[in-house]
């Protein structure tokens, strides 16, 4: 009779594992359903499109220039950015 007990507890302590693991994966599709609503936006689907899909053809890489540069031109116009 012990074993059984045992044993019981052992699939009632898995029974209770994946209750916990479907709430969670039930809380993701919930979440993911909601995302695809907001990204049925086609505004928004064309954004994401040119963000991942078009070529740049502009220069992405930065100007950097000296102290010295910095203290000839005055017509300089500095971006400060946050890390």
């Amino acid at each position: 009779m012990l074993y059984i007990a045992n044993i019981t507890r052992d699939i009632e302590k898995n029974n209770n594992k994946l209750k916990f693991e479907i709430s969670k994966i039930t809380t993701d599709i919930k979440i993911n359903k909601i995302e695809l609503t907001t990204h049925q936006n086609s505004s928004y689907l064309k954004k994401l499109y040119y963000l991942y899909f078009s070529n740049t053809t502009h220069n992405d890489v930065p100007d950097v220039l000296s102290i010295e540069q910095l203290s000839k031109n005055t017509n300089i116009k500095l971006v400060k950015i946050s890390k």
